[in-house]
């Protein structure tokens, strides 16, 4: 099977990720049912999640594919900062800053 989410669908399924390690048993088990109907939806299985991401390289890398294919509006020099770290193999502090402060304005939470 092909792993193929909508940038939308992957940002969705990697926010209820993180409930899956709430302190809250009825939270977890909320984000565990509704990430497993989102990947049910899209007909994919977990192990299909892990085996892309096997593949796919530094979360980073990731991250960056992620944001060049939702951020319509970046402008080149973001862009271009954003092929750059596909390269990268590590992140320094600023370099993941940036990608945060870039994250935050494509998802529309920048200030």
């Amino acid at each position: 099977m092909t792993w193929m989410l909508e940038p939308r669908q992957a940002a969705k399924l990697a926010r209820i990720a993180g409930l899956l390690a709430s302190p809250n048993e009825a939270e977890r088990a909320v984000a565990a049912a509704k990430a497993s109907a989102l990947l049910d939806g899209a007909r994919l299985t977990w192990l299909d999640v892990v085996r892309a991401a096997a593949v796919s390289g530094p979360l980073h890398v990731m991250h960056a594919r992620w944001l060049l294919a939702l951020g319509g509006d970046l402008l080149p020099a973001q862009r271009l900062f954003l092929r750059w770290v596909q390269l990268r193999r590590t992140l320094t502090p600023w370099e993941r800053g940036v990608l945060a402060s870039l994250t935050d304005m494509v998802e529309g939470r920048a200030t």
